[in-house]
């Protein structure tokens, strides 16, 4: 059983796919839809054929990226934002990951309503667990990852990706891809001092870290009917928060 293990949400997004291109119009009239304050932010790329909406939310910087066939929402960290932080690692983040991919469902949900249909839908994520020392870290992923026994291991010299597919339980011809790459991540503060150059490196941290690609299979093919986009992105974002709480399973 998963030990528990508040993730840490370094970056979140989600992926609409869909026909044709995305006007500029259309994510402004999406932002003032979905937000109270107006985009810090609006920006057109000719030559890439991207137009670009962002600002802060409660949980970090939202972008909107479209470029024809897909639209991203991807939230990072505001440049000014708090820093979530544990003891033993501080990391920036925007906080816990179920709290931060629910809220960042709702805007998009909007975005569903009046866009083109979707034909497949995709939920992404970039997590953190610290821990004190490398051998906590093993003890994290052996919670989440119950196959395998790292403990005992030195080496942070760990990746492990796997593609556990399920078929939508809404609507149950669509197939969903479950995709979790498990590793260890890596940091090191320098201490600089006017007084003792050149600057002093601090101990090696370490921490668990998980990715997350959770999407509908290319393979489907069609379009989704009225309604049924927004339920099946609360499928993958359900699943999503499944696999960071309670780890690899079938």
């Amino acid at each position: 059983m998963p030990i528990r293990v508040e993730w840490l949400t370094v970056q979140a997004r989600i992926t609409v796919f869909h026909q044709g291109p995305t006007s500029a119009d259309a994510l402004n009239t999406w932002w003032d839809r979905a937000f109270t304050s107006p985009p810090l932010r609006t920006e057109t790329r000719p030559q890439e054929n991207v137009q670009l909406v962002s600002g802060a939310t409660g949980h970090g910087q939202l972008t909107a990226s479209a470029r024809p066939g897909r639209v991203d929402f991807i939230l990072d960290l505001n440049d000014d934002g708090p820093m979530e932080s544990q003891s033993v690692w501080p990391v920036p983040a925007t906080g816990n990951y179920r709290e931060t991919a629910k809220s960042m469902a709702d805007p998009v949900h909007k975005w569903l309503t009046d866009s083109p249909p979707a034909y497949r839908l995709a939920v992404g994520a970039r997590l953190l667990a610290p821990g004190p020392e490398i051998v906590d870290v093993h003890s994290t992923l052996d919670g989440f990852l119950p196959n395998l026994n790292l403990r005992g291991l030195a080496t942070p010299d760990f990746t492990l990706r796997v593609n556990r597919t399920r078929l939508s339980t809404n609507q149950p011809e669509v197939l969903i891809n479950r995709l979790s790459t498990w590793s260890i991540a890596q940091g090191q503060n320098v201490a600089i001092s006017p007084n003792r150059p050149p600057p002093q490196p601090l101990p090696v941290q370490y921490a668990a870290h998980l990715e997350l690609d959770i999407n509908t299979s290319l393979a489907n093919g069609e379009e989704f009917s009225d309604g049924i986009s927004g339920i099946i992105l609360d499928e993958l974002v359900d699943l999503a928060i499944e696999i960071a709480e309670k780890g690899d399973q079938p």
